[in-house]
């Protein structure tokens, strides 16, 4: 370790870096689409091992400073820690429910080739304004510069090519550089920002159709005056928005917005694109999340179908890894959006959840499952919603969360201290005028947060916290009466077995 402890001393000293830890084999990774158009496939750069290594340490520095100086925006909410995807689309819809009173507007921006697009010159640039200076600047220039690739695809590797442009995608240091240099976009236009890394959603609100067009496309223009100036590509066919908290009468009405030449695809239900992918959340002009709801029902079934199938094979602990890994990280990603539809929507998870817990435990398919959940330690879609919820809640409560995440809900007892709702830990629930709201985590949250116990919500440990509340819901399951319905056909057939 010492050898290597020196020299990145070294180079963190001067400035240099050693040419053998700027070469990158890249492979191309398939994302959607045909496979045999290369477009539709994503270059990853595997770099040295040492050089990931040395990535690391300086990775860890800039992002010291950058947190140390409060430089990063607060519209970023992408590899950073403590953030999650879920969190730019619940800013987003913080958002819309903040302006419930008014037409909200919402732009998806696709980018072309976000990472491959960075100019060096314009970093390099932007990093001196922020205080790079001296080796430390030197450093990232040496970093940028005289960069080579090849590709390999099943064995087959290509010549070197020089990297003219653009930060590694699978490197270290490479989402870091991409987030400094799209950092001061939120202050070039008059939009709410929500980017999660080169995913950029734009919001604007206004009281007239009218009005809400005419400021939409001036500030259009100046997004797109930014990315030329960036040197970096919009691409208009695949840029989509959205028109929330409008009245039916209304939404038959014209529309139009252009980003560059090219009209903007608008999303709703009468037209071709029901909904947008947000980060890898499906959202509809109604915030029903059908869309996406569908979607995770889709996944559940075919999982469904191959536990149901595997049952007689499999031993019990690998089909609870394989619940753990394919079915619980579905439900629970993007859950305290979703979590808050309707209940006729969320239906058909819960009936599914409860087949796929039944090929896990290897019962009967019509059984009671209250008593399966309790012995496999799983918690029921609706506990596992709020449970997310009240998890949340914690980091905003005990500021575990970094400030952009917890901006939008405010404690009783900063408002009203020494009532008895202060003393109870609560966050102010704010009013909400229809049920679409209602998905807002801004008002689902606290509305989750709030009927937990005080004892629990005054553990600041998360660990510990997280423990607690997982019993409590165990602690109704085994509470829950047994069925006493006469005929019951699942406890007839359990009665039928066990004899």
């Amino acid at each position: 370790m010492e050898p290597l402890c020196h020299l990145f001393n070294l180079s963190l000293k001067t400035g240099f870096i050693p040419l053998e830890f700027k070469i990158s084999r890249v492979i191309p990774l398939f994302k959607s689409g045909r496979k045999d158009d290369f477009g539709n496939y994503r270059p990853i750069s595997l770099i040295p091992a040492f050089a990931k290594l040395f990535e690391h340490i300086v990775n860890d520095q800039i992002r010291k400073y950058f947190n140390c100086y409060n430089l990063f925006s607060s519209a970023q909410f992408g590899f950073r820690k403590g953030s999650s995807p879920t969190f730019a689309v619940a800013k987003f819809m913080d958002e819309i429910f903040k302006k419930q009173q008014e037409i909200s507007l919402g732009i998806f921006i696709d980018i072309k080739k976000a990472f491959d697009s960075v100019d060096h010159k314009i970093l390099l640039q932007k990093l001196e304004f922020y205080g790079f200076s001296g080796a430390e600047l030197q450093l990232m220039t040496n970093y940028l510069i005289n960069r080579y690739q090849y590709t390999d695809i099943d064995g087959l590797v290509s010549d070197f090519a020089e990297i003219l442009a653009g930060v590694p995608q699978g490197s270290v240091l490479g989402p870091l550089l991409f987030l400094i240099y799209i950092n001061d976009f939120p202050t070039s236009n008059d939009f709410k920002s929500f980017l999660f890394a080169d995913d950029t959603s734009l919001f604007l609100s206004g009281t007239s159709i009218d009005n809400l067009k005419i400021k939409a496309q001036k500030e259009l223009d100046r997004v797109e005056a930014w990315f030329n100036a960036n040197r970096m590509q919009l691409n208009s066919k695949k840029t989509k928005f959205i028109l929330f908290n409008l009245t039916k009468a209304k939404r038959s009405e014209p529309f139009t917005i252009k980003l560059g030449e090219d009209n903007l695809c608008r999303v709703s239900e009468e037209s071709d694109e029901k909904f947008v992918r947000l980060v890898g959340v499906l959202l509809d002009e109604e915030l029903s999340f059908k869309h996406h709801i569908a979607h995770i029902k889709s996944k559940l079934c075919s999982i469904n179908f191959v536990m149901a199938r595997s049952r007689n094979v499999l031993p019990p602990y690998i089909r609870m890894l394989i619940y753990n890994a394919l079915v619980k990280s579905v439900l629970e990603f993007a859950c305290i959006l979703y979590g808050s539809a309707k209940k006729s929507t969320l239906d058909c998870l819960e009936k599914i959840q409860k087949k796929i817990i039944r090929n896990v435990k290897g019962t009967r398919s019509r059984a009671h499952t209250n008593n399966i959940f309790l012995e496999l330690g799983v918690l029921k879609l609706k506990d596992l919603i709020e449970y997310n919820q009240i998890v949340l809640g914690h980091g905003i409560w005990h500021e575990t969360l970094p400030d952009n995440i917890r901006s939008n809900l405010d404690k009783l007892e900063n408002i009203d201290r020494g009532t008895r709702a202060s003393l109870k830990l609560n966050f102010k629930i704010p009013f909400c005028k229809k049920r679409m709201f209602e998905t807002a985590p801004c008002f689902s949250v606290p509305t989750a947060w709030n009927k937990l116990d005080t004892s629990l919500k005054s553990e600041t440990r998360l660990n510990a916290f997280k423990t607690k509340v997982r019993n409590f819901y165990f602690d109704q399951y085994r509470s829950e009466p047994e069925c006493n319905r006469v005929g019951c056909y699942s406890c007839s057939k359990t009665v039928a077995g066990s004899s």
